[in-house]
């Protein structure tokens, strides 16, 4: 049974996977602001502006810089892609 106090989270450079497990929140900024995602956040995608802040089940928090980045909510899991090169 899925724990519904978590949400799933994958972070990937282009060269490895920074972190890949539970977290009980996750918080970054877009070009509207600061935003935080909980569990079961409704589907959501944006582009990451800051870096991008993991917090375990266990209350640590882990903390990624973010050049270009790009983050995707579906089904209570989160993947976000950093060193993304987009389109000028």
């Amino acid at each position: 049974m899925e724990d519904q106090t978590q949400i799933q989270i994958k972070i990937q450079s282009r060269e490895k996977t920074l972190y890949d497990g539970p977290a009980v929140s996750i918080a970054s900024e877009n070009e509207t602001g600061p935003f935080s995602i909980l569990p079961y956040h409704a589907n959501f995608i944006t582009l990451l502006k800051k870096e991008i802040t993991v917090t375990d089940p266990e209350g640590k928090a882990y903390k990624f810089p973010v050049n270009n980045g790009v983050l995707r909510v579906e089904n209570n899991k989160v993947e976000v892609f950093l060193g993304v090169r987009l389109a000028s």
